[in-house]
């Protein structure tokens, strides 16, 4: 199945679209709940999802790095660095799924 993902400021920019389109496309809107368990598992997605985890290893390579930040007491500067960065590869992941129209 492929998947166009189209907005419109009007409802009947896009309802116009569907009827126009010949039947073995067979175009159909999906509500944004149905479009989510679509892609959710998708390869863009996990795509995106391996580009964070790549991310956060550039600075925390391996497990034991990540654990040793999160047994630091809140107040560390350095587990505070840690979560800074983190937030920081979340939000870009955030970023590029909502360019691909996926809401997180």
């Amino acid at each position: 199945m492929n998947v166009v993902s189209i907005e419109s400021e009007l409802e009947s920019g896009i309802n116009a679209l569907i009827a126009s389109q010949p039947p073995e496309i067979n175009c159909s809107e999906l509500t944004e709940l149905e479009f989510y368990n679509l892609v959710h598992n998708s390869n863009q997605i996990n795509a995106i999802r391996d580009q964070v985890q790549r991310k956060i290893k550039e600075e925390y390579p391996d497990y034991g790095s990540e654990l040793a930040m999160i047994k630091l007491p809140k107040i560390n500067l350095k587990r505070i660095k840690y979560e800074k960065y983190i937030n920081h590869c979340i939000k870009f992941g955030k970023r590029e799924k909502a360019k691909l129209g996926y809401r997180n």
